[in-house]
């Protein structure tokens, strides 16, 4: 539906005038054309981030039930490796996050961009 711009009608796409005031229709679709290039890296992001709470979560868990436990040596190593565990876990889920809002601003910074070479 193409809008018009004097009444605001809503017109047939393919017209070229508004069927209700007779103005001509202006080109309201943009005309430019820009395609992502980071759809894979953006996946990619959200399978780390993903992956990264999987490990919290169970780290979270095994420090959880470590710390219900009895206070020997070997309890005591293991509670280390459960809380490296969610270090790990939590710094995965950052790279993620902020890897994935780099790839957000340099695609709209390219949507921009080719938005910008349309006005010429």
């Amino acid at each position: 539906m193409s809008k018009c711009p004097e009444c605001g009608f809503k017109n047939l796409k393919e017209a070229d005038t508004c069927a209700y005031c007779g103005a001509k229709l202006t080109d309201n679709e943009e005309d430019y054309s820009y395609v992502s290039t980071y759809k894979t890296s953006r996946f990619l992001m959200k399978v780390i981030s993903f992956s990264g709470w999987i490990i919290l979560i169970i780290s979270l868990l095994f420090t959880l039930g470590t710390c219900s436990g009895g206070s020997n040596f070997e309890s005591t190593i293991q509670l280390l490796f459960y809380i490296l565990g969610i270090y790990l876990g939590l710094t995965t889920i950052i790279f993620g996050q902020v890897t994935r809002a780099v790839l957000d601003s340099t695609d709209y910074l390219g949507e921009i961009l080719e938005v910008l070479k349309s006005k010429k």
